[in-house]
């Protein structure tokens, strides 16, 4: 008997022997290699299955869930979500790859075990996990058990009434990042729950916000710039030079489209912009599926001048297969402080956008956009008076240090 049976005291009527077939492989739609194990009872034909999907791991404490409704006479495809226990590809949080349950489902239907009769259970993320599953028309599908795990993501868990739930999102990193750097062992997590609470209410009170996951676990949660123009969700390596340009603002950097007033606003075409030597572009490799992007967009560099009076503006765009770059938002920020190497907030305009599958991401860094923008003259002058115009050298930093990023509101259907 299971220990939540004996633990709950809800040992069942018939107990059924169980048996467990671990990693069987499972593609995405994507062709990523997904890993499940399959809990069943041993002395019923194609019983009713009940589908788990969930980051926590396998082969661990948790397998008692599936084993719990095993010996009732059920079969359990317990699966880990991509980046986790095994299952290839990367986690991205509460970002479900749609990729996942629409190969998962191909696979299910082809296998002689499955009786055509679907349910679906589990609390927090595996309940997210089911939110996501309801994106599509499952005719198998008999019942959700969906136990706290809010349908309005955003609006009732992580920002409810407008506030942002730092401790529900800070508790959850450190709880995963444990998990993870655990190997998912519960023995191995034991040690580290120790002190777990002073860390959390220390990173709680950091300040800037966005370093709270550098004080909690001791790296950053990632979003990234990379040499050589790449844009990517995998962090800096150790050995990464900065990107440079050089602005002159006697040959401004121009712009096209955007917000402006005039006949010349909108989507434009940003290549012969981005073949300019004053203007740095980072792409990432062509999206595997549709991406939605709704809400607020924002950059940070991490930037050195030769001057410290200058701009930075940057651009968000949509290429096509074809290479055409299309502005999608942007913003600029003006530092006048002196320092050595600086850091350059900016806000960009909210967004909704699909970035559909085989397109890439692009974000374009200058010191810049004429005529939209005035010019800085880089001499520290009021804007109207100046008369001297002073040529600057950047170099902007992506090092696991220094690491310049765009945070980028992605919408993953499941809020």
């Amino acid at each position: 008997m299971s220990f939540l049976s004996r633990l709950l005291d809800v040992r069942p009527e018939h107990r059924h022997p169980v048996r467990v077939r671990r990693d069987l492989v499972i593609p995405a739609a994507d062709g990523v290699r997904l890993l499940a194990d399959r809990h069943f009872p041993a002395d019923v034909e194609r019983p009713p299955l009940v589908l788990l999907r969930s980051p926590y791991g396998r082969g661990n404490a948790l397998d008692q869930l599936p084993a719990l409704l095993a010996e009732r006479g059920y079969q359990v495809l317990y699966q880990s979500l991509r980046g986790t226990a095994g299952s290839g590809g990367d986690f991205d949080g509460f970002t479900i790859d749609p990729a996942d349950a629409d190969g998962t489902l191909t696979w299910l239907r082809r296998q002689p075990w499955f009786g055509d009769r679907l349910a679906t259970w589990g609390a927090s993320y595996l309940g997210y996990a089911q939110w996501e599953l309801a994106a599509r028309e499952i005719p198998e599908w008999k019942i959700a058990v969906i136990q706290d795990a809010p349908a309005e993501f955003a609006h009732r868990f992580m920002y409810p009434g407008g506030a942002f739930a730092l401790g529900n999102a800070l508790g959850w990193v450190q709880i995963v990042d444990r998990m993870f750097t655990g190997g998912y062992s519960t023995i191995r997590q034991l040690p580290a729950m120790a002190g777990a609470a002073r860390k959390l209410r220390r990173a709680t009170l950091t300040l800037p916000l966005d370093e709270a996951d550098l004080t909690l676990i001791g790296h950053r949660v990632p979003w990234h710039l990379h040499l050589g123009g790449r844009l990517s969700l995998e962090p800096p390596g150790d050995d990464s030079q900065p990107s440079r340009y050089r602005y002159d603002p006697g040959d401004p950097t121009p712009t096209v489209g955007g917000t402006a007033v005039g006949l010349s606003a909108g989507r434009k075409d940003n290549r012969r912009i981005e073949a300019r030597p004053d203007v740095l572009t980072f792409t990432s490799d062509p999206l595997p599926r549709d991406t939605d992007v709704i809400g607020p967009v924002r950059v940070r560099l991490h930037a050195r001048s030769s001057i410290p009076y200058v701009d930075y503006f940057a651009r968000l765009c949509d290429v096509s297969p074809r290479g055409r770059s299309t502005n999608l938002c942007d913003g600029i920020v003006r530092l006048g402080e002196p320092g050595d190497v600086r850091t350059a907030d900016i806000e960009l305009w909210p967004l909704a956008h699909r970035f559909v599958r085989g397109h890439r991401i692009r974000l374009q860094v200058a010191g810049g956009a004429h005529p939209r923008f005035g010019r800085n003259p880089g001499t520290g002058e009021a804007p109207v008076a100046a008369r001297e115009l002073r040529p600057s050298s950047h170099e902007i930093f992506h090092d696991p240090d220094r690491s310049s990023a765009i945070w980028l509101p992605v919408f993953s259907g499941a809020s």
